[in-house]
């Protein structure tokens, strides 16, 4: 019996220590695809000013 409980006490900890390391990593994820999508729109908002103050097209 006390041999059973040992083990539910390791599963326990183990459950908890990967929805810890889980959700550490998700903002990880999360926090590297804001970064591209902020540099992204940054470059885009640019093109779009020189676009209106030359009038030319896009730079390629």
């Amino acid at each position: 019996m006390k041999n059973r409980r040992k083990n539910r006490g390791q599963s326990t900890i183990e459950y908890v220590l990967m929805v810890a390391f889980g959700g550490i990593f998700a903002i990880q994820v999360a926090r590297f695809f804001n970064d591209v999508f902020f540099d992204g729109f940054v470059g885009l908002e640019r093109n779009v000013e020189r676009e209106m103050s030359t009038g030319e097209g896009f730079s390629r």
